[in-house]
């Protein structure tokens, strides 16, 4: 947040104002007139002069760099592997091309116009773009008549387990919501099918590892070449159509693919380290839910559309594009220039993310596969250890502290004992100036107290016995001449 970012700056610019009036202040007066005091006091000669001088700035030098590497802030990235005896159920999203050059389709959604392939190829796919999402949804389906179907094997969840069996085989909408979506990339509208979504950040999707080789199958029939978009993210996030870690895959070219998959967890420190990060908790789905929101409001409010990449649910009655539009161009830049918002607006990452590395391999593919036939894709169990990156910090308090006492003690040989006595020495002249006691400042003895019950012929056998002795800090009494009087 920006107060707090305001706060951290003004804290550390007024730190370091502080030291650098103090060095000007040590530099200008007190240093000088203490080695010139020194000087002549000691009787130091000017090769002594040069050399504590040199220690002097030496001690300062050193000091200013450490302090200046610790107000950094810097971190250290820690790598480390991991294993568990539960595996992190990946969200998977598949996204394939809806049909919206069906002519007939557009009869349900626009009841009152007709729409026949006559109008032209165009027209008709800027009346899908302008009709309303919650519509594209009812009336249009994928291109190709795309079908999924989508399990789990092999799942140790007590919600599908029966008595006396071990593991069964659940499909994936029975068991974790789906969630189908639209998005509109290049023209073309996407329609998207998310397994396995979370809303409960506490508790996450976990399978046991029960040393099943297939983890995930999905069957994929077509009547006619399909392009797919598969990626393997976060459980509680619906990744946008552009993101990276989609990868496309041809049913062409393929009949079986396996996917086998390396869950990477990345932890990184908030403000004040160099990381400076966020832990986005109002939104389920993080710096993702973030950005959403902000392109929502930014769209919905200048344009009344549904931003084109944000994934589009059933309810969503916006549409992607405007009917009636003109000056095409201006109008996308004004978009790119409002996406370059919602980066300000949500600026900083998250602290605590996690990604799957997934790798595609072709079992049984080639060229003159029909189009009639299944196709399966197969992701296996991870057999490879999570991999996590840390940040910590690089250097510690304590450390800093050490640094600290190490340059005074080897420029100065100051250390904690060498201050204990410079300190008790002082204390003793103090009290010797400022004490109330006259007898004790004057160093005089005080008068010796005899006690009463003595009788008038032993107290000056008493007084005798009684040893004084002068010291240069004061009177001490000799009290065991008193003990052995007794």
């Amino acid at each position: 947040h920006w107060y707090l970012l305001l706060s951290h700056f003004l804290s550390f610019f007024i730190f370091l104002l502080i030291i650098f009036i103090i060095f000007i202040i040590l530099t200008i007066t007190i240093i000088p007139h203490l080695i010139v005091l020194t000087i002549f006091k000691m009787n130091l000669k000017i090769q002594d002069v040069v050399v504590i001088t040199a220690f002097l700035w030496g001690l300062i030098w050193q000091v200013y760099k450490t302090s200046r590497f610790y107000f950094q802030y810097p971190t250290n990235v820690y790598i480390s592997l991991e294993q568990t005896e539960e595996d992190l159920v990946p969200g998977l999203t598949v996204c394939a091309a809806l049909d919206i050059r069906n002519a007939t389709a557009l009869s349900s959604i626009y009841p009152n116009e007709n729409y026949t392939e006559d109008v032209g190829l165009r027209k008709i796919e800027r009346a899908f773009l302008s009709a309303p999402i919650d519509k594209l949804h009812k009336y249009t389906d994928f291109a190709g008549d795309l079908n999924l179907s989508c399990i789990i094997k092999c799942v140790n969840d007590e919600r599908f387990t029966s008595h006396g069996s071990f593991c069964s085989d659940v499909s994936c909408e029975r068991y974790a919501e789906s969630i189908q979506t639209l998005a509109y990339r290049r023209k073309d509208i996407l329609k998207c099918i998310t397994y396995f979504h979370n809303t409960n950040r506490s508790k996450p999707y976990m399978e046991r590892n029960n040393f099943e080789k297939n983890f995930i199958n999905i069957e994929i029939y077509s009547s006619e070449s399909v392009d797919l978009l598969i990626d393997m993210h976060s459980q509680y996030a619906i990744p946008y159509i552009n993101h990276r870690g989609y990868t496309l895959l041809d049913t062409d070219r393929m009949k079986v693919a396996s996917i086998d998959y390396q869950l990477i967890k990345v932890n990184l420190l908030p403000s004040p380290y160099v990381t400076d990060c966020d832990n986005y908790e109002t939104y389920t789905s993080g710096r993702l839910g973030c950005f959403e929101e902000c392109q929502k409001t930014i769209y919905l409010s200048n344009f009344s559309i549904w931003p084109p990449v944000v994934p589009a649910k059933s309810e969503v009655t916006y549409s992607f594009e405007e009917k009636e539009r003109t000056h095409y161009w201006t109008y996308r830049q004004r978009l790119m220039r409002l996406n370059k918002i919602c980066n300000q607006n949500c600026p900083l990452p998250q602290c605590h993310t996690y990604t799957f590395d997934h790798r595609i391999r072709f079992i049984d593919g080639s060229h003159d596969i029909p189009h009639n036939i299944s196709r399966k894709i197969k992701i296996q169990r991870p057999t490879r250890f999570d991999m996590v990156y840390s940040h910590r910090p690089a250097i510690q308090f304590i450390e800093f502290f050490s640094f600290i006492g190490s340059a005074l003690g080897m420029w100065f040989n100051i250390s904690c004992i060498t201050l204990y006595k410079f300190f008790k020495k002082w204390s003793i002249k103090l009290d010797t100036i400022f004490c109330e006691d006259p007898d004790i400042s004057k160093n005089v003895a005080p008068e010796p107290i005899i006690p009463k019950y003595l009788k008038p012929r032993y107290r000056s056998e008493f007084i005798n016995k009684l040893n004084l002795k002068k010291t240069k800090n004061g009177p001490k009494r000799n009290y065991l001449s008193m003990f052995s009087y007794y």
